[in-house]
């Protein structure tokens, strides 16, 4: 939210555009971050590792189970 005495003086069609922007600057900051994480795989790279996808596959069903139809 803005600062309160900024936010009083706004229309809301203005506080709108701010909430729009805000929301943006967030996304494209968790986009950034994800970035530099990726870039960092391969010269800080982890070990591979078997994964289970059975599992894997159970999880992503329970997290979307209220999406799927």
């Amino acid at each position: 939210m803005l600062v309160p005495k900024i936010d009083e003086h706004l229309d809301d069609t203005t506080r709108e555009y701010v909430k729009s922007i805000t929301g943006g600057v967030v996304r494209m900051q968790t986009l950034i971050n994800d970035l530099l994480e990726y870039s960092r795989v391969s010269s800080q790279g982890k070990e591979f590792k078997s994964v289970d996808l059975n599992k894997m596959l159970l999880q992503v069903k329970q997290n979307f189970e209220s999406r799927i139809i």
